[in-house]
């Protein structure tokens, strides 16, 4: 073999392992890249969903909380609830409902942070215990919206804050986690 050919092949040899190694970094860098795009993309992702979570959490607690008066006086009134989910507040209301059942299934999908997602079904969870509204109303109904007896007033303002804590909680675990890794 000739010193000519002996110096191509090896030129040649050198210049394929280099290609090879080379669409190999390319590759990787490529894959690296694609992940961390799909972390942001996640994290976005969660940042809007969990916006979502609070805010509809937060305004359904609020606006309920606005209405416990009006829930009272309004407990024998048949017509009252039969017109009610067709109000603006009641549509509202079941939006708000509607958003935090939608976006707490969408974030347990994403999320992996259990202290999130218990935070987000204890929220849940509350959400739903409608025993202090319940009081309430048994005690209008009894009392036919006159005075009441007892706590069931200062209980059903309570137990709509601690709705609205609760999706708090929420948003002050999904901040800490979004400052870091989610």
């Amino acid at each position: 073999m000739s010193e000519t050919v002996a110096v191509a092949l090896i030129t040649g040899g050198f210049t394929l392992v280099s290609g090879i190694i080379a669409v190999a970094l390319t590759h990787r860098y490529s894959k690296a890249q694609a992940d961390a795009t799909r972390r942001e993309d996640r994290r976005r992702d969660a940042r809007a969903l969990i916006a979502s979570l609070v805010e509809a959490g937060t305004q359904w607690a609020s606006m309920n909380e606005t209405l416990v008066p009006s829930y009272y006086k309004a407990a024998t009134d048949k017509a009252f609830w039969l017109e009610w989910p067709d109000t603006d507040s009641g549509k509202a209301l079941r939006e708000h409902a509607l958003t935090i059942g939608r976006t707490a299934g969408e974030l347990r999908l994403i999320l992996s942070d259990d202290v999130l997602l218990d935070r987000i079904s204890a929220a849940q969870a509350l959400m739903t215990d409608g025993s202090a509204m319940q009081a309430l109303l048994d005690e209008g109904r009894r009392t036919n919206g006159g005075t009441w007896e007892g706590d069931v007033m200062v209980n059903a303002f309570a137990y709509h804050r601690r709705v609205g804590n609760a999706f708090r909680a929420v948003e002050s675990r999904a901040a800490e986690l979004l400052r870091g890794t989610l």
